[in-house]
């Protein structure tokens, strides 16, 4: 897995997988590889103004932008955090680059979108999206939820 995924980006919604990928590489004694972290919550909040302080949740995003999943399912997820960043793209005007370092500005500081009412996303893959045909990474947690 680490020579598919080293140097590269990696979205996700919430530290869970980011821990969890650094728990499993820790307990099997693995280097963890060398990524680029961009949390989608951190987008989302600097993106639009409605969830600044709450509502960003990947359950209550999804609702918020039309887009059907299955929940808690590690193929869902990933494919709906996809489908949130995109958003967050498109409507802010900016590549997925920017958020390196802009993801962790003040909230106060970041252009956002006004009003936060974003239009219904088709639950079909958008091949026009600034991350398709990108390489979509979820972290597998062992039976009991233990790594």
């Amino acid at each position: 897995m680490s020579s598919l995924v080293t140097n590269q980006i990696v979205v996700h919604h919430t530290a869970f997988d980011k821990v969890a990928i650094n728990a499993v590489c820790k307990k099997y004694k693995l280097k963890p590889p060398n990524l680029t972290w961009i949390d989608s919550v951190r987008v989302v909040r600097r993106v639009y103004p409605v969830f600044i302080s709450r509502g960003y949740g990947l359950k209550n995003l999804t609702n918020h932008f039309g887009i059907k999943f299955k929940h808690h399912d590690a193929e869902g997820d990933a494919i709906a955090t996809h489908k949130i960043v995109n958003h967050c793209l498109v409507d802010s005007k900016t590549e997925i680059e920017h958020w390196r370092e802009n993801q962790f500005r003040s909230t106060q500081s970041t252009k956002t979108v006004g009003g936060g009412v974003i239009g219904f996303i088709d639950s079909k893959v958008d091949s026009n999206g600034n991350l398709f045909g990108e390489t979509s990474i979820s972290s597998l947690v062992e039976p009991g939820g233990v790594l």
